[in-house]
């Protein structure tokens, strides 16, 4: 069944600036090392590894790679004066403004560094390890991170690919260097695949090698799942469900179990009664929280003595459960604030998710259809999985679409997604037909009416992720959407219809808090891709997911940034809920 967005479904469970302050070190007692000509550095670094190279690197001792600090070091301007100019030029041709164009900066904390440790072994005996952390414009769910060896001597910086994490379709550093080394290997860099769980035959699996950086985290506020004998402490994140380890290179590396029933050779369900087995993906999904909203790992119920019964068994042998006594909590159950905390809350949240869709639906019935089933991880983490065939559907709000040309423009707009449900006006067969002028309003060929902008909703089943955002107090959501709206570069009039249509729904629920995440122009042009001719100079789009709560998350708050309005310029916000609103 496909998920309802309002330009928006995307994966949900609630899962570091350009450099000031510090020096750049030159060693593990933080001495400074001064620059030389910077012509000369950038032009100093070393070509691609060759095989000799490799050849030496794979005889040096595998067992003392890298000599890590007790904590990472921040680096500093004298480092970052080498390459700002390159990262700035690149940054230039990423917003797709003029390379040459002085007046463009950077945004404030694009990209953080740190000195790790030093590096033992050749060809980079001497050097520094760093890890860099680069933020997307815009709303980011997860970085980008890249690993380098620094001679502070020489001034020479390469990267290491291989040991790096680019999630974005736009590295910027990776673009920039020329310097790479693909070949050499540092054992002490390498990551486990899998992770045992104690006394079970069954493994946590790596999902995200470089997942976040713990230098601003305490160690002691984290909770140890298990000791495993190879990494040591694995932790457990509460919010993601996650399983965590923390890297002596001030890296996380983050593990998830799913007992092969959406990984590896495929499971199937065998119920415990006479019906014929199911293959698990094309039959069930990971539980689903509201606007396509996927858990990447765990959806932790708190589950009561007694409160579950078994009815199949997967065929990797997890044992799935159903509410041994199913109780309907009526029309509005997310009004009781205990409706969260057990399985028959989860049942009853997910029955009134789908009701609006399905509105001949009783409750009995999505019962006796086993819709929802649980099961339990070797830590005794309780998951759900969700029939495919009634996934809660995003309910979405009013995606806008506004056209500034520098001079009257005849534009042909499109959105791709699945199916629209609504839109103004017309979208048609091949999009919309409009003049567009500087002050924003549009000319629609199709009807001969102006319009402030183009609308629209409709259904897809693509979906993006979200770990982190904000848990604020619904007396100061106001200040706080004006606040990162402007981050996020709309302008007042664009901020004020965005307020008007989205606080008071906002406003509008029983509980005292609200989560809100956004999604940005990178992320959501994978889900809803918007198609433009001729194309802009700027495109800005966001979308908002909220979720009402009886108490904060505790989730890394968001890094909102927006890249400058130059030229033809685009921008386009909507949003989302995790419960249906009028």
């Amino acid at each position: 069944m496909k998920n309802i967005i309002a330009g928006l479904v995307f994966m949900i469970f609630i899962s570091a600036g350009i450099f000031a302050g510090c020096e750049f070190p030159t060693n593990s007692n933080q001495t400074k090392t001064e620059s030389t000509d910077s012509d000369q550095k950038v032009n100093s670094v070393v070509e691609i590894v060759d095989s000799e190279s490799a050849e030496e690197s794979e005889t040096a001792n595998s067992m003392n790679d890298l000599d890590f600090y007790e904590k990472p070091i921040t680096l500093g301007d004298s480092f970052w004066d080498l390459y700002e100019q390159s990262i700035l030029k690149n940054y230039r041709v990423y917003i797709g403004s003029d390379a040459n164009n002085e007046e463009i900066q950077l945004p404030d904390e694009l990209i953080v560094g740190y000195e790790v440790g030093d590096i033992l072994k050749a060809p980079y005996e001497g050097w520094k390890l760093l890890i860099v952390e680069v933020r997307c414009e815009g709303p980011c769910f997860q970085m980008d991170y890249y690993r380098f060896a620094y001679n502070p001597e020489t001034r020479e910086l390469v990267f290491f690919p291989h040991y790096s994490q680019i999630v974005l379709e736009t590295g910027l550093i990776d673009e920039m260097l020329e310097t790479k080394d693909i070949a050499v290997e540092f054992s002490d860099l390498e990551s486990k695949d899998e992770i045992p769980f104690p006394d079970s035959d069954e493994v946590a699996i790596m999902v995200n090698k470089i997942y976040d950086l713990w230098v601003d985290f305490d160690r002691n506020d984290q909770n140890v799942a298990f000791v495993d004998e190879t990494v040591g402490e694995v932790y457990q994140n509460d919010s993601t469900g996650y399983l965590e380890v923390w890297n002596d290179d001030g890296t996380i590396s983050a593990y998830s179990f799913y007992s092969g029933m959406f990984t590896g050779p495929t499971d199937y369900i065998v119920w415990d009664d006479d019906r014929p087995d199911e293959n698990i993906p094309d039959n069930y999904s990971p539980v689903h929280r509201g606007c396509g909203a996927i858990l990447d790992s765990y959806y932790l119920e708190k589950v009561k003595p007694g409160e579950l019964e078994k009815i199949a068994t997967t065929s990797g042998g997890i044992d799935l459960y159903v509410v041994s006594d199913p109780e309907y909590l009526g029309e509005e159950p997310y009004e009781d604030p205990t409706f969260d905390t057990t399985a028959n809350g989860s049942l009853n949240r997910y029955f009134a998710s789908i009701k609006f869709q399905y509105e001949d639906m009783t409750f009995e019935e999505y019962v006796d259809n086993d819709y929802l089933l649980f099961w339990q991880d070797p830590l005794g983490r309780y998951s759900a999985i969700v029939n495919n065939d009634v996934k809660i559907l995003a309910e979405c709000g009013k995606p806008v679409i506004y056209l500034y040309p520098e001079n009257p423009m005849n534009l042909k707009v499109s959105v791709d997604i699945d199916e629209f449900t609504v839109t103004v006006p017309e979208h048609g067969e091949n999009g919309w037909n409009v003049i567009a002028y500087p002050d924003g309003s549009l000319l629609n060929l199709a009807d001969n009416a102006v319009y402030p902008y183009l609308f629209w909703e409709g259904h897809d089943e693509d979906n993006a992720k979200i770990d982190s955002g904000f848990s604020i107090a619904k007396a100061d959501l106001e200040n706080f959407l004006n606040e990162s709206l402007s981050k996020l570069g709309l302008n007042e009039i664009e901020k004020a219809d965005f307020m008007e249509f989205w606080l008071p729904i906002m406003l509008d629920n029983p509980e005292p808090y609200v989560f809100v995440s956004f999604i940005g122009t990178e992320e959501f042009n994978k889900i809803a891709p918007l198609n433009i001719s001729p194309e802009p100079d700027t495109l800005i789009r966001v979308f908002m997911y909220y979720q009402p709560l009886f108490a904060p998350l505790d989730l890394p708050e968001q890094f909102l940034s927006s890249k400058p309005r130059i030229g033809f310029t685009v921008i386009e916000w909507g949003g989302t809920s995790s419960k249906p609103w009028n």
